[in-house]
């Protein structure tokens, strides 16, 4: 009799600890749940995205909306029917991996479209800025891209290996006659090899390419223009 309670009182007692652990644990999870949601909320994340699409522009509707709310006025409609629908706000261009992605205007219309360039072969590629069909501009073959720099939406910066990656190449590229019904050739010069870093003066009298090159003596900084012409040294280190 006496072993009977024992066990009884026993399985009693680990019914018990269960039960409470699974209440304790419930509520843990629930404190949790409730923090990550506060602190969601905090960040805005359940929030809805903001919309820029209208015609007079977000701060004026942001303002106008503060007021209709704060004095119960009826909303002002801020669409009609005759309001084109909102433009997606991701699309994909292309699924090649890219480099050197850029916005230009294209001259003679209110458009801007995408420039980039594919890393496997080199190819520049084009798209409206609003999204639609993908152009191929130039069929110069440059494997193994790197990356690129835009000096202007004719002149780019192509840097790429052709042995393993051991060595960075870097191609000043021009885009010879670029048109909209077929490819053009990509003709330039290469600069050093293993250039440190490159920065673009798009701007000017003269589009220019400013770039650090290591040599035996340590680095330099060489000026060329858009061409790859007219080099000029303008500042060394020994280190």
């Amino acid at each position: 009799m006496f072993n009977h309670r024992i066990v009884m009182w026993s399985g009693v007692l680990i019914i018990t600890i269960l039960i409470g652990g699974l209440l304790w644990w419930y509520l843990f999870i629930q404190k949790q749940t409730t923090n990550i949601r506060v602190e969601s909320d905090a960040r805005g994340f359940s929030s809805e995205s903001p919309v820029f699409s209208g015609t007079g522009g977000s701060m004026r509707e942001n303002i106008s909306s503060l007021f209709q709310d704060a004095f119960g006025l009826s909303p002002v409609e801020r669409a009609t029917s005759t309001d084109s629908a909102p433009l997606p706000r991701l699309f994909r261009a292309s699924s090649i991996p890219s480099t050197g992605l850029s916005s230009f205007l294209i001259a003679g219309t209110s458009d801007d479209e995408f420039r980039f360039i594919e890393r496997p072969s080199g190819n520049i590629l084009a798209v409206p800025l609003a999204g639609g069909s993908v152009r191929r501009i130039t069929n110069t073959l440059i494997p193994q891209v790197y990356d690129a720099l835009w000096i202007n939406k004719t002149s780019v910066l192509i840097r790429h290996s052709n042995d393993g990656g051991i060595t960075l190449l870097s191609f000043l590229g021009t885009i010879q006659k670029a048109t909209s019904s077929e490819t053009s050739a990509l003709v330039g010069t290469y600069l050093e090899d293993n250039i440190v870093s490159a920065a673009a003066r798009p701007n000017g009298n003269e589009p220019a390419l400013f770039y650090l090159a290591k040599t035996d003596d340590g680095v330099v900084g060489i000026l060329v223009n858009s061409a790859g012409k007219k080099p000029r040294r303008l500042w060394s280190s020994p280190r």
